[in-house]
């Protein structure tokens, strides 16, 4: 994390780079404070790049929010089992296949290969569902239940009412399914530098200094050559000691990182 100074705009780079699962927000202090060398002129803050890791998990626990949870019950809903997922970028296909290995450590099933479960995808209305067999239970005695409840998974598969089932058969979702449970979107924002650098749609303005697509199959990133991206004139304090960058997902809570690098670069314009 530096800054470094040119004839005209002074370069401001925040970069994290971490193993550890978290979130990447951060505040940098400045060895040298940046100071404005053309008092009384307009300034204007640009961005240089932005990039951000891929390893966005969509199955994760932070921040008042834990979709990592859910129960499985052999006995109709007398006793119940809790199965913990993996904070990881899950499918429905591998969130069934997490529910059906954590069935198989319990010896549930006659034939670890043909479970009682079957957890799918219906394309056509964004609607997951799920199929219950308690015939395949060993013994065949016994009643399979399910509950998605104790945790936002129920929101993540769209079963928020009911939450839980105990009856065989075909269970669809009552909603769709928001298996994009960070959203498609990155809001990077800075502070402390220029307060209220751009005006949202309904008028009002906030500290957002980019907005990345969330996408799996292309890069994270917001580079900009040669012409250079948009100015944003703002009013930018004379001392800059320090400076702030949190990065929000689509659904408005801190971005979530399983590993990974995150890399911000932005100008000061002295002079416009």
């Amino acid at each position: 994390m530096s800054s470094a100074q040119t004839l005209k705009s002074t370069l401001f780079e925040y970069r994290v780079t971490s193993i550890t699962p978290g979130i990447r927000d951060g505040t940098v202090t400045l060895t040298v404070p940046y100071r404005s060398r053309d008092k009384g002129q307009i300034k204007a803050i640009r961005l240089v790049k932005a990039v951000i890791s891929k390893q966005i998990p969509n199955v994760y626990s932070y921040d008042n929010f834990d979709n990592t949870k859910l129960r499985v019950s052999n006995d109709g809903g007398v006793t119940w089992t809790i199965v913990n997922l993996t904070p990881g970028i899950y499918t429905v296909a591998y969130i069934q296949a997490a529910i059906n290995a954590a069935c198989a450590s319990l010896t549930y099933w006659i034939n670890n290969a043909d479970p009682g479960f079957i957890l799918d995808f219906n394309p056509a209305t964004e609607q997951v569902y799920i199929k219950m067999d308690s015939t395949k239970l060993i013994g065949g005695i016994g009643q399979l239940g399910i509950d998605f409840g104790n945790s936002d998974m129920k929101n993540t598969l769209g079963f928020t009412m009911p939450t839980f089932f105990i009856l065989d058969g075909l269970h669809t979702a009552n909603i769709n399914a928001q298996v994009d449970a960070q959203g498609t979107m990155i809001d990077v924002k800075i502070f402390n530098v220029a307060d209220r650098i751009r005006y949202s749609s309904d008028g009002s303005t906030n500290n957002t200094l980019c907005v990345i697509p969330i996408d799996s199959t292309n890069p994270n990133e917001v580079i900009y050559q040669p012409p250079f991206s948009p100015l944003i004139p703002c009013s930018i304090p004379p001392v800059v000691a320090q400076f702030t960058v949190n990065f929000v997902n689509g659904l408005g809570r801190p971005l979530y990182l399983l590993t990974g690098n995150v890399l911000v670069e932005f100008e000061i314009i002295n002079d416009i």
